[in-house]
């Protein structure tokens, strides 16, 4: 096994670990959740992955099924708790991602889905990021932090310098660098 590959099933597994947590923690009422970013997520990660796994593009392409299974399961258990947000931005940002998708099937690209996905997956998690800041109380830290080292391991899967092989790992560890840096913040707060 290559370092990529080693890369790639620690992050994975820590991935996995830091997503059952969040369902579970969502699940149980924990986290208020922001309904755009979570259903963009759903959207635009099953798309990616399919894209991703046409491109050949494996570690990111198993990263964005892992996804689509825990952003349906965010958003179901989101209605089903009634612990959700759904206001103004989130409905733009949703609908910017459903432009995304249209501009793709236009495109016919596979790796053009997965660079204007990925822009759009960027600004849906604008919403998250403002709601955690605003409301401390609405995210659990400790899957974040989790997170953020599975993001940091999962950026050694990046094999070459072709932004299809790199996009997703990058994208990924902003947001999750963000999203860390603002629960830990709260936490300091309190």
């Amino acid at each position: 096994m290559n370092i990529a590959e080693i890369a790639g099933l620690i992050s994975q597994l820590l991935f996995i670990a830091a997503f059952i947590w969040y369902v579970i923690r969502i699940a149980k009422g924990g986290v208020r959740v922001s309904v755009s970013t979570f259903t963009v997520l759903a959207i635009t990660s099953l798309s990616q992955a399919i894209a991703l796994y046409i491109e050949q593009e494996w570690y990111p392409a198993v990263f964005m099924s892992l996804t689509t299974l825990v952003n349906v399961a965010a958003v179901s258990f989101a209605f089903r708790t009634k612990n959700y947000q759904f206001k103004l931005f989130d409905k733009i940002v949703l609908g910017a991602a459903l432009l995304g998708i249209v501009a793709w099937y236009v495109t016919n690209s596979a790796a053009w889905n997965v660079y204007i996905l990925s822009a759009a997956v960027f600004v849906s998690f604008f919403p998250l990021i403002i709601k955690t800041f605003k409301d401390p109380a609405s995210e659990a830290r400790g899957p974040w932090v989790l997170t953020f080292f599975a993001s940091s391991i999962f950026l050694l899967t990046i094999t070459s310098t072709d932004p299809i092989n790199w996009i997703v790992q990058a994208r990924q560890m902003f947001l999750a660098t963000s999203m860390t840096i603002a629960v830990l913040f709260i936490s300091r707060t309190k």
